[in-house]
Formats: C-alpha cells, structure tokens, sequence
C-alpha cells in the first residue's frame, strides 16, 4: 500500500504548482477507527514544520498497518501533540517510536508533576485497565521522561517556557505580541515569514485536591504508598522488571479483602459483618455525595486543542486569501467535501473536550474567538459523542455558531465500535445545519485529505 504522505507530495495530484507557492499546507485525517491520527505539514519556500496531533486508537492495528508502509524519510517530525493522558490518546505512542518516528519535541496537555500522575493512575484503575494496559501506558510515561519524544513542551507552557523550537527555527514564538489578557498568548507560536500559527488551550487539572480527597479514605493507605513509589520510581528510571512489580503489587492490592465494621439488621438478629475490596473502597472514596459521580470523571474537560490556521486580527495586517482543496480515498465522498477559498481555512483539533455548562463553552469561546471565525475543518469533541454536552444540546449549538458558514465537521470514531454512538445522530444532524459532515472511520476510503496554498 503507497504511503498517504506520497500523495500529498506527488505535484500531479495538486491544482496548482507546489514550486510557485511561498506557503504550502497540508494534512491528512488518517482512518484509524475509534481514535485519532492527524499528520500536518507546513511548508515556507524550503523549510518545512511537521507535526502529528494525538495519537490514540481504540484498536492500534489500524495505526500501524498504515505508518508500517512509510519510507523513513516520511517519519521525522518535529512535534507529537497528545491531547490527552487518557490510555486510549496515549496507546498509539510507542508504536511511532518502535517503527522508526524521530520527535523534535513532544507537547503535552498538562506539566507532568507527581500529584497529576497519581490523577491520571487513579482513572486507570478505576476504569479497570487489565495489567498489559497498565504496563503499556506506564512504558510511555517511561519514554517521555526518558526524553525518547524529543524536548517536553507542556501545551499550556505554565512555565514561561517561550522558546524557539529546535532545528531551522520555522516555528518561534518570538514574532507574536504577547498581551496581557492572554490573546495570543504564550501558548501561541507563529510560522515565520507566513500567515500561519498553531494555538494551543487546556484547563488545568487540580490534582492535588481530589488526590487528598480521595486518599482520607481508611485502608487506602497501602495502595497510595505504591503509587506514590510507581511515580518516583518513573523519574528515577528503575528497571522494568522493578516496574512491573509495582503494577503486579498496585493490582493485588485491589483485591485485598477488608473487613466492614458490623451491621445490625433487625434486633434480633445479630449483627452482619461484610468485606470489601480495596477496590470498591475506592471507587466509593472517588465518588462525591452531591451528584454521585466520581471526582476524577470530568477529566475530559481538560483536553488540549490546537488551532492550526492563518493569523487573525489585529496581529496580521494582510488578507492573504487562500484555496483549500479537500479529497478523501473514495472519490465518491470528495465531491461532498465542498473546497474553500479565502481565509477560513484554519484546522482545529479539540480532542475529548466537554461543554457541558456555560462556563466552559464561553470559557473556550473567549479564548479562540479570533481564531474560530478563521477555522473551516473542525473536529468533533470525542468522536462526535452526545455526553460531552448538556441534554438538550444547548451548550454544543452555541459551539457550532461560531463556525464559519460552509465550514467542515470531522468526527474519527468507528460506529461499529460497541455502543458507545460514536457519532451520535443527534449531533451529525446538528452538524449539517451549519456546515458538512464528514465520518473518518477506519475505512481507508474516509481518509480525509487537505491542502491549503
């Protein structure tokens, strides 16, 4: 099978002339299923920046069937973006590096520090990942630590950490005004001598208080321990094979039985005397009284999204238009895939992100307001699920009405994937009201294809 990226680089399929192009864009959506795999290339006279955005599938097979066929020379990127510490957005990300894929940089959604990794280890657990899901997921924590992804670049850059990225210098931060209200802010880098930038936007999670919380519970003691050590035991480097002991020890400690205290059913009975496991003292601590839901379940709400597109206003005083040409492998579906012309040719990337109240649209709204009058292809928040919103779907038509008219909807999902409605119908014909729809499933003939000049 040819590679994706030999198309996008073959002059004869393109409708204009790459060499007559100061800049030149493009980007496949590759059909992986349910997951996400977006490669993206920015290219200024002979420089050239490129990137992948997630890397997460529920099934990898279909991943790596694809990247398998790809000469070396399509394998060297500057940035892998992961949008989420999830298992399922991290689970593709050792298989780029097993078959040959160099990273200038990996971006993460949050500063990995100890309180948020025992955050994140606490949804794998009670998510009830198997002991094989453990060990992979802590081997990629391993290899960002490690450095195997390149420099960490946190995606919210809480750190001040403004600097130029590695290597030709095409990306900087330093051509963008940096105000005190956070529009264009640190989180933003520009393509030098072009009208382009990449804007990235997460919410912070607060670890540390559901941590504490979560851990006051009695008999939990043990499995903090444990995972506390895993957490040191990733920044000190140990052996694997010490590694896979504290995964095998944090497992048993979950079935370990404990005693409840005594309960009486009537008075003449005598008192009852039940057991539990560590793990259902857990999930009951994980929960809260008010709604009954667990502390950790919102932790959608912290995806990292990415703006991909020409500069908006006031800090680029051009109007640059341009031509965005769109294909998928079925030639059938390309004639739905409507092309574009003028500035609203900006991708945006939003991973699992939830709007399930005002607070967090407007919050998300506020801060891409330039940038969204100027995104034209958008994927669909988590597969293009029905749960990231409220009930009535308020709070996702308020999402939609800041799309530009005639705008693209993307959702990656697999409706085979076993009841999970991904996408769901209620949200596909939302979509259709303000612009098109297209489903990257894990048909090859979905793939979904761009190029911009």
């Amino acid at each position: 099978m040819k590679s994706l990226l030999f198309f996008l680089y073959s002059n004869a399929t393109l409708p204009f002339k790459e060499q007559e192009t100061t800049m030149l864009v493009k980007r496949t959506q590759h059909a992986i299923g349910q997951g996400g795999f977006h490669v993206a290339e920015i290219q200024v006279d002979r420089s050239k920046f490129r990137y992948i955005y997630d890397c997460g599938a529920r099934n990898t097979k279909g991943l790596v069937e694809i990247i398998e066929t790809w000469p070396s020379t399509d394998k060297a990127f500057d940035w892998l973006v992961i949008s989420s510490f999830d298992s399922d957005h991290l689970n593709c990300a050792s298989e780029l590096l097993d078959e040959g894929f160099t990273f200038k940089a990996v971006i993460l959604p949050h500063l990995l520090n100890a309180d948020l990794f025992k955050y994140i280890f606490l949804r794998y657990i009670t998510d009830d990942l198997e002991i094989d899901e453990l060990t992979r997921v802590t081997k990629v924590f391993r290899r960002i630590i490690a450095g195997d992804f390149g420099r960490v670049l946190p995606g919210e850059d809480r750190d001040g950490i403004t600097e130029a990225i590695d290597g030709d210098g095409l990306v900087s931060t330093k051509d963008l005004a940096l105000d005190s209200v956070g529009h264009i802010s640190k989180r933003s880098y520009k393509v030098k001598n072009a009208d382009w930038m990449l804007r990235f936007y997460s919410v912070e999670v607060e670890a540390k208080d559901a941590i504490d919380k979560i851990f006051n519970a009695p008999d939990l003691t043990a499995l903090k321990t444990t995972i506390l050590e895993i957490g040191e035991s990733l920044v000190k480097k140990v052996s694997e094979d010490k590694m896979q002991v504290l995964l095998d020890e944090v497992l048993t400690e979950l079935k370990r039985e404990v005693k409840m205290p005594a309960t009486r059913t009537s008075a003449k009975k005598p008192a009852a005397q039940k057991k539990k496991t560590v793990k259902d003292i857990l999930n009951a601590a994980c929960k809260t009284p008010e709604d009954g839901k667990g502390i950790i379940h919102d932790y959608n709400s912290a995806s990292l999204c990415l703006y991909s597109g020409p500069v908006p206003e006031p800090y680029a005083h051009r109007d640059d238009s341009f031509i965005c040409y769109r294909t998928c492998n079925d030639q059938r579906k390309t004639r739905t895939l409507a092309n574009r012309n003028g500035r609203a040719v900006g991708w945006m990337g939003v991973g699992d992100i939830t709007f399930k109240n005002s607070a967090s649209t407007l919050g998300f709204i506020r801060y891409y307001f330039a940038e969204l009058a100027l995104t034209g292809t958008r994927m669909l928040p988590h597969h293009g699920a029905q749960s990231n919103y409220d009930p009535d779907l308020a709070q996702f038509r308020l999402f939609t009405s800041t799309i530009p008219d005639g705008s693209l909807w993307v959702a990656a999902a697999d409706p085979k994937a076993g009841g999970y409605r991904h996408p769901d119908g209620a949200i596909v014909a939302e979509c259709a009201l303000s612009g098109t729809f297209h489903l990257v499933s894990a048909d090859p003939t979905t793939t979904l294809q761009e190029v911009i000049g």
